[in-house]
């Protein structure tokens, strides 16, 4: 009987193990920013800060062939120095390091993200960057025109709970039903 109950009750440990873990949003976007945020044209050295990654490591590039984030998603790695990668530690989702570039006059991006693409940030600055308004209004803009995800209602830690408890009651139920089925 005891026997029985552990390889009922194993499962739903796992499953709960599983999916026990923080529920990660597809709503969270890295953060990218240089300082100076508004870099003068020529060799410069920035410091470029990046936080809410969740990745195990981060790589820092210059691209130089986009200076407004629309480009920098059109054209995404070809508008970059992917032989000029720095890399970047990771301490609680955040990263800063420094690095020298050659800022062109018309502006550029520098983009943080994994080698895998699926967590990448990004800032544009320059004069089509920022616009007749500042960098930071177009960043701002640009972040407002991103759409939302839509609310799911339901995270993977919930639906694991849920199924851990299901297979439970399941168990559970045959149990019973097999002592009862021998009286």
């Amino acid at each position: 009987m005891k026997n029985k109950m552990k390889l009922l009750v194993a499962p739903a440990v796992a499953v709960a193990i599983a999916f026990g873990g923080s529920p990660a949003s597809a709503q969270d976007t890295p953060v990218v920013t240089v300082d100076p945020a508004a870099p003068q044209a020529g060799e410069q050295e920035l410091t470029v800060t990046g936080e809410g990654y969740t990745v195990d490591g981060v790589f820092v590039v210059p691209c130089t062939g986009a200076n407004n984030l629309e480009q920098l998603v059109e054209l995404g790695a070809d508008a970059c120095d992917l032989g000029n990668l720095t890399p970047a530690t990771l301490e609680d989702g955040a990263f800063e390091v420094t690095v020298t570039v050659d800022v062109p006059a018309e502006g550029m991006c520098i983009s943080a993200g994994d080698l895998a693409q699926t967590q990448v940030g990004a800032v544009c600055f320059g004069p089509e960057a920022a616009g007749d308004d500042g960098g930071d209004e177009a960043a701002a803009e640009a972040e407002e025109q991103q759409e939302p995800l839509p609310e799911t209602g339901i995270d993977a830690q919930t639906l694991g709970l849920l199924g851990a408890g299901l297979l439970a009651a399941g168990g559970l139920t045959a149990l019973s039903i097999r002592r009862f089925s021998r009286i």
